[in-house]
C-alpha cells in the first residue's frame, strides 16, 4: 500500500503465513488498525506469524525503515499495537570511536512501555538514560548484540523463576538475522542465544518517522554525544569491570535520570479511505 502521509512515498508491506489446516475467507482492518482474518464460518483465524515492514524503493534494493514480526498474533497497519503486548520495550543504539588510541563503543538505551489509549498509544519511559561503555570488544563482534545480551541476562537473572515476561528490543543492527535469533536458530552473540521471553525488532536510525524511529534516533544521538564527551575528558571517571559475557571486555555503566518525553501520546500510520491494501500470504519463511 502507498502512504502519502510521510515526507516521502513509502511502502508498507504486510506478510503472513497460515497453518495448513486454516483457510481465510475474509480479511479486514479494524478501527484500531489491526488486521483480522476470518474463515468461511466467521471465526477468527490467527496466522502462524505476521510481518510488518515499512520501506522505500532504491536502486540497490528496499531500504527498511522499521520491521516487526510477531508469532501467533497479528500486526497492525499503524505499527504501535504490536508493542503494547510487551511488559517493556528497550530501544538501543550503539556507536564506536577511537578515543586516545583505543576503540570504545557506547551503547545507549532507554526502557519504555507502550500503553494503548483509545486509538492512540502513550509511551511511558522510566526516566533514565542508560549507557554501557565497552573497551576491547573483539574484532568482527557486534557491540549492540552484546548490549542486548547483557541487558537480557540481567533482567532474566533478576526475575528468576517468579514470573513470565515479554520484553522487546528495538535495534537498527543485524536486521537479516533477527528472525533466526528470535527463533533460537542463530546465536545472539558468540555462543549465547537470546534468552526466552525476549524478541528483537528493527528500526532505522537514519530514516523513518514512526515513534520507534524517533526513539532510536534519540539513542543514536546520545551515544555519539557520550563518545564526544569521553574524548573531551568531561565524563566522570569510574572503575572499569570485566564483562561476564565476554571476560576480555572491560565495561562500565553510566546513567542520567532526567529523561522526559514531552509529547508521550503518539499515533501510528493511518491510511486513507480509498487506499488499496495488498496482503501477501507466504508459504515458506521469508526475509525482506
Amino acid at each position: 500500500m502507498w502512504l502519502s502521509r510521510m515526507p516521502k512515498p513509502i511502502n508498507l508491506t504486510i506478510r503472513f503465513r497460515l497453518s495448513k489446516d486454516h483457510k481465510v475467507a475474509k480479511a479486514s482492518i479494524q478501527p484500531d488498525g489491526e488486521i483480522v482474518f476470518m474463515d468461511d464460518r466467521g471465526s477468527p483465524v490467527i496466522p502462524e506469524y505476521m510481518e510488518r515492514a515499512v520501506h522505500y524503493a532504491r536502486a540497490k534494493g528496499p531500504k527498511i525503515q522499521s520491521r516487526s514480526k510477531v508469532t501467533g498474533d497479528r500486526v497492525s497497519v499503524g505499527g504501535l499495537k504490536e508493542f503494547t503486548q510487551y511488559d517493556s520495550v528497550f530501544i538501543i543504539d550503539t556507536n564506536a570511536r577511537i578515543v586516545n588510541g583505543e576503540k570504545i563503543a557506547a551503547a545507549c538505551f532507554v526502557c519504555c512501555c507502550f500503553v494503548p489509549e483509545a486509538d492512540q498509544v502513550r509511551i511511558k519511559c522510566e526516566g533514565k538514560l542508560n549507557i554501557y561503555e565497552f573497551h576491547n570488544i573483539p574484532e568482527n563482534e557486534n557491540p549492540e548484540m552484546l548490549t542486548v545480551l547483557k541487558v537480557a541476562r540481567d533482567i532474566a537473572r533478576s526475575a528468576g523463576s517468579r514470573s513470565k515476561f515479554r520484553i522487546a528490543f528495538i535495534s537498527d543492527s543485524e536486521i537479516g538475522s533477527h528472525d533466526r535469533i528470535n527463533s533460537g536458530q542463530k546465536p545472539l552473540y558468540r555462543n549465547f542465544s537470546l534468552p526466552p521471553g525476549f524478541v528483537l525488532h528493527y528500526a532505522s536510525t537514519d530514516t523513518g518517522q514512526e515513534a520507534i524511529n524517533r526513539l532510536i534516533k534519540f539513542c543514536d544521538k546520545q551515544s555519539s554525544n557520550y563518545l564526544r564527551y569521553l574524548e573531551e575528558g568531561s565524563v566522570k571517571k569510574s572503575e572499569l569491570k570485566p564483562l561476564e559475557e565476554e571476560p576480555s571486555v572491560q565495561y562500565r555503566y553510566m546513567f542520567r535520570e532526567d529523561l522526559e518525553i514531552v509529547n508521550p501520546i503518539v499515533r501510528g500510520i493511518s491510511i486513507q479511505p480509498d487506499t488499496t491494501v495488498s496482503l501477501y500470504g507466504v508459504k515458506e519463511p521469508h526475509n525482506i
